[in-house]
């Protein structure tokens, strides 16, 4: 007779809070892991999540690309097109 005879299927077992919230706590980063595997997250900021120590060398390139998309965007006029479309339109209607 081995321990898995012992219980039947909806048997309690006795678990003190701190095991209890260890389990839990360890299912929730194993299930924030696999959500992160599954969306392809880059694995520095997995590890960082898992460790809670940011990694430096994992932030550095990331942050110059948003520096540098977001000063080509700054200079772009998003109204440009719409205002030469507009004076097209009203110079056609003129002549």
């Amino acid at each position: 007779m081995g321990i898995v005879d012992a219980f039947s299927k909806e048997d309690r077992v006795e678990v003190k809070f701190s095991d209890f919230y260890n389990l839990i706590k360890e299912s929730i980063k194993a299930e924030l892991l696999t959500n992160g595997i599954n969306c392809e997250t880059p694995h520095a900021y997995m590890r960082e999540m898992m460790t809670g120590k940011r990694e430096e060398d994992a932030h550095s390139n990331s942050v110059r690309t948003i520096h540098i998309v977001a000063e080509t965007e700054q200079d772009q006029d998003p109204f440009e097109d719409a205002d030469k479309a507009g004076a097209e339109d009203q110079a056609e209607s003129e002549g």
